[in-house]
């Protein structure tokens, strides 16, 4: 068969629909003999390269032996990137063991992953059990490109499995020094645990004796209590998690009220992208209700913005809707709540529009009375009122739930 590539050299190039030359495929089943005259007379690094992955693609491991004792040296490309290419493959794990070493668990493919990276983001387990028994302590500290870590990639791929056995197999100084460290955009690894909602993992990155990194604030400023509220999504289950999340944070002495570059707090960030269910359990945290961003935005105004209706029409019923109403910019003093209200949700205008009308008796009775309040309506005129203080009077008529005759002439009073 080998006089056959001799005397027609060209036939040693054919591909496959898949591109595989003859040799590749002789690779992945083992024949060594065959590898051994081809490399004899056509060593090139691309040659290399394609064999490496044969062999361990189909765990053919005396191909592999052969190419690594007689072409793996470190100054090989082709031959480096083999332990990255085997973390990715089912049964990588057992190409790993001729071919790892320290100098290969420390080098990085072209995307800017270590081998243990690839492990962990295609949740190759075996392979990164193979690599930690090695218990090199330098590659727990190694980043990427985004300058994360083998327990950010673990995180931010949603394997919290991973990142439970990596704590229990680790030396706890080398744990934690992962878990102090901070990618390019300054977030920790507990902020991309609050991001993802895995509640199970704080106890692997704060305790209250240790709870600094509760604080930590990532490049634009946000704790990852920001992290924990900023969700969307309506499954019951999910909220639960977040729940606890924001829970633990907070019995960790989060700041409930803690503000990012823009002044955001956690209650924005969940009025633009959570669910009306974290929105109530912070509200239940007492949180600051009525504090605004950098552009004058209370936390009702940002989910008006960000078309977040059901948040919209919890905060329009909540017992303290008609103080967020009463909000204004200092630059764009006429862009009212209810103006935004109006432009962007109609049915929830007409909320407020109902909730602003007191109706005194039957319709067919003796006496009929519907009283309109246009606070809202004609907010021009009480603009500076809102930001000076409430009139008493108005806020009182529109407090009181039930027909109050000395309220309602306190109010017909105002409006006369």
């Amino acid at each position: 068969m080998l006089e056959l590539f001799e005397n027609f050299p060209q036939w040693s190039e054919v591909t496959t629909y898949d591109n595989k030359r003859p040799i590749d495929i002789a690779a992945e089943y083992g024949h060594v003999d065959i590898v051994k005259k081809y490399l004899h007379k056509n060593e090139n690094p691309n040659s290399i390269h394609t064999l490496i992955r044969g062999a361990i693609r189909r765990r053919t491991g005396s191909v592999l032996d052969y190419v690594r004792k007689n072409y793996g040296d470190e100054d090989n490309s082709a031959y480096r990137r083999a332990l990255h290419y085997a973390c990715r493959q089912f049964y990588g794990h057992q190409s790993i063991k001729p071919i790892i070493s320290e100098w290969e668990m420390t080098t990085y493919d072209i995307n800017g992953y270590t081998p243990l990276m690839v492990a962990i983001k295609h949740r190759r387990i075996d392979a990164r059990k193979t690599q930690q028994s090695k218990n090199e302590s330098t590659m727990w500290t190694m980043t990427n490109h985004n300058k994360w870590t083998a327990l950010h990639e673990a995180i931010q791929n949603g394997h919290p499995e991973i990142v439970e056995t990596m704590h229990a197999n680790m030396e706890l100084v080398d744990f934690e020094k992962m878990a102090d460290m901070a990618d390019e955009e300054l977030r920790t690894p507990l902020h991309m645990a609050a991001a993802k909602g895995y509640p199970d993992l704080i106890k692997f990155f704060a305790t209250e004796a240790q709870n600094a990194c509760v604080h930590a604030r990532d490049f634009i400023d946000r704790t990852p209590l920001h992290d924990a509220a900023s969700w969307s999504t309506n499954d019951d289950d999910e909220n639960k998690g977040r729940i606890e999340f924001i829970d633990i944070l907070v019995k960790l002495k989060a700041d409930i009220n803690a503000t990012d570059i823009r002044r955001d707090t956690p209650l924005h960030v969940a009025c633009k992208t959570g669910s009306h269910m974290l929105v109530k359990h912070l509200l239940k945290l007492k949180v600051d209700l009525l504090v605004t961003n950098i552009q004058g935005f209370n936390c009702l105004e940002v989910a008006i913005e960000e078309g977040n209706e059901r948040v919209v029409k919890y905060l329009l019923e909540h017992e303290r809707g008609f103080e967020l109403m009463r909000n204004a910019q200092n630059e764009y003093p006429d862009n009212t709540p209810m103006r935004k209200l109006i432009r962007s949700m109609p049915d929830m205008a007409k909320l407020i529009i109902d909730e602003c009308t007191l109706t005194v008796g039957a319709e067919k009775s003796h006496i009929h009375m519907e009283i309109y309040n246009y606070e809202f309506l004609e907010d021009w005129y009480f603009i500076d009122d809102w930001k000076n203080g409430l009139c008493e009077n108005v806020s009182r008529a529109i407090a009181s739930g039930t027909i109050d005759s000395e309220v309602i002439k306190q109010t017909v009073d105002y409006w006369l």
